[in-house]
C-alpha cells in the first residue's frame, strides 16, 4: 500500500457514545461514528432520532453530556463553534444561517474578515475579501451576478451554495451538512 492510500483511509473524526441531555430530555443516546478522509457519511434515521443533534455536537454548538470526540486520534473538547472551526470542521446548518441582509462576500468571511493593518490598527479589507469572494466562488463554479449581491436576492439553491462556500472557503478537513437539502 503506498502512503496516499493509506493517509485516505486515516480516521479523521471519531464520536464514541455521543449522548446529549437537555434537562431530562433525552435528545441523543450514545451514537458513535468513525470518518476517514476522503470518506463521504450520511447519517440517517427517523425524525427525533437526534441526527441534528450529533452533528451540533460535532461541531462545536452543543457540548455533549456524555461520550468522547476524538480528532486526528487526540481527544478533543468544544466550548463553541469556533473551536471545532479551529480544527478544520465547518457545518452547514439545516437552515443555513446566513444573513440575508448582507452581501454574498461578507456571508462567506463573517467573523473571519481579511484585514490590513495601519500601525497598530486593523481595518477590514473590502477588496481582499471581494476578491476572495470571487476567486472562491469561480473555483467552486457557483454563478451569482455579483459577489456584491446580497443573499436575499438569491434562489434556494444559490443560497445553498453561499452556505457551502463559507464552509470550504478555510481549508476545512471535514464540512458536516445537516439536512442539506432541507432549505431547498
Amino acid at each position: 500500500m503506498n502512503d496516499v492510500s493509506q493517509n485516505s483511509n486515516k480516521v479523521i473524526l471519531e464520536a464514541k457514545n455521543i449522548s446529549k441531555y437537555f434537562g431530562t430530555i433525552t435528545a441523543l443516546e450514545s451514537a458513535s461514528l468513525s470518518l476517514s478522509r476522503g470518506e463521504v457519511l450520511g447519517v440517517v434515521g427517523d425524525n427525533g432520532a437526534g441526527k441534528s443533534t450529533l452533528m451540533k455536537v460535532l461541531s462545536g454548538l452543543f457540548k455533549q453530556s456524555a461520550g468522547s470526540i476524538f480528532f486526528e486520534g487526540k481527544k478533543v473538547e468544544f466550548s463553541s463553534p469556533r473551536d471545532s472551526q479551529n480544527l478544520g470542521i465547518e457545518m452547514v446548518y439545516q437552515d443555513l444561517a446566513l444573513a440575508e441582509n448582507l452581501p454574498i462576500g461578507d456571508n462567506i468571511f463573517l467573523g473571519r474578515e481579511p484585514t490590513k493593518k495601519f500601525g497598530p490598527i486593523k481595518l477590514l479589507d473590502h477588496k481582499k475579501r471581494k476578491q476572495l469572494t470571487e476567486e472562491h466562488l469561480a473555483r467552486l463554479k457557483i454563478n451569482v451576478k455579483s459577489a456584491d449581491q446580497k443573499v436575499e436576492e438569491l434562489s434556494g439553491g444559490q443560497r445553498q451554495a453561499v452556505a457551502i462556500a463559507r464552509a470550504t472557503a478555510f481549508d476545512a478537513k471535514i464540512v458536516i451538512m445537516d439536512e442539506p437539502t432541507a432549505a431547498l
